[in-house]
């Protein structure tokens, strides 16, 4: 089963969300996902057991959670997809994943520094038996995107509930679990949840006036 569909169709059956947080090579024929798992049902990680039936993946490994979970990740090891080893070649960046059941909707976000790079990335695609075609072209505005250990961290402190009301961890049990000094994760916190405010206030047309906030409308 292709890993796309499969991740698609067992999230859909769930009603969850499964989404690559970041990825990395192994060697020469792997690849490593940290996956997080989103559902509302509680079946978390019932979609995990799940993936591991369909045999998406060579191995599946999760941390031990409460017995009906929301959230969780885990790390999943795969034979390196066409789709991976077509953007490695061509040097090109992932900004969005197309095995993220949450960007199931065809579209793929990559970052190219040229049109040849945008060629060579189209061409060796298609040698992997992808068909694909430009959608849009845009300009990358520079420190507006979490980096993948931002987004890392992010995810974790989410998935371990430390923004609920009240929080399940202070800053510094959640630094324990992650493995970093309480100040280092402090710093990453607070540099993702800004970014992460900032685009949330730029698609709420919300902007920032002589100290107040007010909300313009379109």
């Amino acid at each position: 089963m292709d890993a796309t569909t499969g991740i698609q169709e067992v999230a859909k059956k769930h009603g969850a969300t499964v989404t690559v947080v970041d990825c990395k090579d192994l060697n020469k024929k792997d690849m490593a996902f940290l996956i997080d798992v989103s559902s509302p049902s509680g079946a978390a990680t019932r979609v995990i057991a799940d993936l591991k039936e369909q045999g998406i993946f060579k191995k599946i490994y999760a941390g031990e959670t409460e017995e009906r979970p929301s959230k969780s990740l885990c790390l999943a090891v795969l034979n390196r997809p066409g789709i991976c080893q077509a953007v490695l070649d061509s040097g090109a960046f992932c900004l969005s994943c197309p095995y993220s059941e949450s960007e199931g909707d065809g579209k793929w976000r990559l970052l190219v520094k040229d049109s040849e790079q945008l060629k060579a990335l189209l061409g060796r695609l298609d040698d992997q038996g992808v068909k694909a075609s430009v959608g849009g072209l845009s300009g990358v505005k520079r420190g507006d995107r979490l980096t993948s250990r931002q987004t890392e961290i992010l995810a974790r402190a989410i998935s371990l509930g430390y923004f609920e009301f009240p929080r399940r961890f202070s800053l510094t049990e959640l630094s324990q679990k992650i493995g970093i000094k309480p100040s280092t994760l402090s710093q990453v916190l607070r540099a993702a949840e800004e970014k992460v405010m900032a685009k949330y206030a730029a698609e709420m047309k919300i902007s920032k006036v002589a100290g107040q906030q007010r909300e313009i409308f379109a």
